[in-house]
């Protein structure tokens, strides 16, 4: 049985030489469990329909076959929501980030991320909190980690409608040509946010959608 003063881990994650490597780094810390390593997303959902005992929190990779991160993130947002999700990616992208967040992801960390951060991390993340790498926490922590109101920000409409679209897949010329402005348009929009969010990023933009509730994860 579980220990419940230990916060219960699983790794998703197709390398098994990195797979054992973060179960190595977890398992030298006394408040976690590592209570079972899977080689893509559909072994994990398997696995947690088929156990009374789910995990506090999946460490996903990205590109795993059969089922990816993204996939999975969505998967277990819809259907498990008290189990929190971190990818664990080679990935820094902000295409790649946006779209975990999107999909449900509450943590995000590159895998060159340190013992003392994942460590960090995951307490975080545990606690209710979100978490972001260092490399990019730093830009959106403000951000991240307070209650937004719209109006405080005093964005228009049209800017409104641009965070919006800065939350899906589409790049800056695809907004614009979505908008029916011109690309000129559209970076005068992204850096009068930028400005009025205190943000460097574009995944700083979405963080804030997110957190004021602009963006819903369907």
């Amino acid at each position: 049985m579980n220990n419940p003063s230990q916060i219960q881990i699983a790794i998703v994650e197709d390398q098994p030489l990195f797979r054992k490597g973060i179960q190595h780094i977890l398992s030298a810390f006394p408040l976690f469990n590592v209570m079972y390593e899977c080689d893509n997303g559909q072994v994990l959902l398997h696995k947690l329909t088929n156990t009374n005992y789910r995990p506090d929190i999946c460490m996903l990779d990205i590109n795993m076959p059969i089922l990816d991160g993204y996939k999975t993130a969505y998967a277990i947002h819809k259907k498990y929501p008290s189990i929190k999700t971190i990818a664990l990616s080679t990935h820094s992208s902000e295409y790649n980030i946006i779209k975990m967040l999107i999909n449900g992801a509450n943590g995000y960390l590159t895998k060159d991320v340190t013992a003392e951060e994942l460590y960090t991390a995951i307490c975080q993340v545990y606690g209710g909190s979100n978490y972001i790498s260092k490399e990019l926490h730093s830009i959106c922590k403000r951000i991240f980690n307070e209650a937004h109101k719209n109006h405080k920000y005093d964005l228009t409409e049209r800017e409104l409608i641009f965070i919006k679209l800065c939350c899906t897949e589409l790049t800056y010329k695809q907004i614009a040509d979505k908008m029916r402005v011109t690309l000129r348009t559209v970076d005068g929009y992204r850096e009068s946010i930028f400005e009025k969010l205190e943000t460097t990023c574009r995944t700083g933009i979405v963080l804030f959608a997110m957190k004021a509730g602009i963006v819903v994860i369907k």
